[in-house]
């Protein structure tokens, strides 16, 4: 949508900045769009019934709601790019909030794991802490440390 608007603000007109939007790109979805583009130039139809239909077809909300939108701006005769940047832009927020709200959402699941992460290296520690202090016996440093005393020796 933000193609198809910069193309018209340059100056193209509708079919143009919505068939080279369409032929940037690649996958499914673009195969498509540029189907039912193809279908309504060859059928003398608007290219928004085309894509409607493919938004009933794949059951896209936003892609009905993009058509609906122009239409009433091709009826009312409002400019058609300033409707295409504001669903652009509103379609951009939802997707944003989406993805934001989904991170959250892994972010807290994430916590437990961590946590018990951080229990077990604590355990581990405080076990090699505790098995160091809890020998009986010396350091091996004192044992060497040690001298035997010194032995009189008699002259006779």
């Amino acid at each position: 949508l933000d193609l198809v608007t910069i193309i018209m603000s340059g100056g193209g007109g509708l079919l143009t900045a919505l068939q080279t939007a369409a032929d940037s790109g690649d996958g499914w979805a673009f195969a498509e769009i540029r189907a039912a583009l193809d279908r309504a130039r060859l059928s003398n139809r608007t290219p928004w019934s085309q894509l409607g239909l493919l938004g009933d077809r794949f059951d896209i909300g936003e892609l009905r709601d993009l058509v609906a939108a122009a239409e009433l701006a091709g009826s009312e005769g409002a400019r058609i790019s300033e409707s295409v940047a504001t669903k652009s832009d509103v379609l951009r927020a939802r997707l944003q909030s989406e993805v934001e709200r989904n991170a959250e959402s892994l972010t807290e699941q994430m916590l437990v794991p961590v946590g018990l992460l951080l229990v077990a290296l604590f355990l581990f520690l405080g076990f090699a802490l505790f098995e160091q202090f809890g020998e009986s016996s010396p350091p091996d440093w004192l044992e060497t440390a040690s001298v035997a005393p010194p032995r009189l020796v008699a002259r006779g």
